[in-house]
């Protein structure tokens, strides 16, 4: 017997914060904590069936524990968590993570020093305004995938952004610090589309307030599926 946890609104105020020491249960699927005061210090442990976290909202969580035993977490949501500040390293091991979003986590810096998730289709942390390092991707990465950065302030990306094999849209408007796109950037096999409203045109495009280039790894009959859409509106 499988079943979802979530807390009605009286309990979201436990004096403690923590769950008792004897919590434990091992069928949780669906794990729904948002606007909680719940402190993570601890792993979590024998949740082999947790497919789903929501800790949205959640202000006393400044760290995601170790979730290694999560090994069937398809989601982990954790938006307007403003006191986050970093992932514990575990979450690489997380291969049938479809979606991971932090947006509007304020506080964060840095998620994971790299990065290989098999099955990763949505990434997003928009307006997670100190967030200066995307993750060093280290094998290629084939699934269907949608990136939204927002308002960060990543810096650079290396060419390892070439190993997102799979990547079709990624949205990176508005990051004020942004340097110049790595050349792998535009070989990417799937890019669709990558919007970068509100920054200077990186230096591999031609100038311009919009732009449509061609993907360089398309081929010539290829032009109509393989076309990569770059908007580069200036800031006003």
């Amino acid at each position: 017997m499988t079943w979802n946890f979530t807390l009605p609104p009286p309990l979201l105020v436990s004096p403690s914060n923590f769950f008792p020491a004897d919590f434990n249960p091992e069928r949780i699927v669906d794990f729904k904590l948002p606007h909680s005061f719940l402190m993570l210090e601890k792993p979590f442990k024998k949740l082999l069936d947790l497919t789903f976290i929501n800790l949205s909202k959640c202000q006393s969580i400044t760290q995601i524990p170790d979730v290694s035993r999560a090994i069937n977490l398809r989601v982990l949501t954790l938006e307007r968590c403003h006191n986050v500040v970093r992932f514990n390293k575990s979450i690489l091991f997380l291969l049938k993570l479809v979606c991971l979003s932090a947006s509007e986590c304020t506080m964060l810096k840095s998620v994971v020093s790299s990065m290989y998730f098999l099955s990763l289709e949505v990434l997003s942390f928009n307006l997670c305004k100190r967030l200066e390092h995307f993750p060093e991707v280290i094998k290629k990465l084939d699934t269907p995938l949608k990136i939204w950065m927002i308002g960060t302030v990543v810096k650079r990306f290396t060419n390892s952004i070439g190993n997102l094999t799979g990547l079709e849209y990624i949205d990176m408007s508005f990051c004020i610090r942004r340097s110049d796109l790595p050349s792998s950037f535009f070989l990417l096999p799937k890019l669709a589309s990558l919007r970068i409203d509100g920054c200077s045109p990186p230096e591999s495009l031609d100038a311009g307030s919009r732009c449509l280039i061609t993907s360089p790894s398309a081929g010539r009959n290829q032009i109509c599926q393989n076309q990569l859409c770059v908007f580069c509106r200036e800031r006003e």
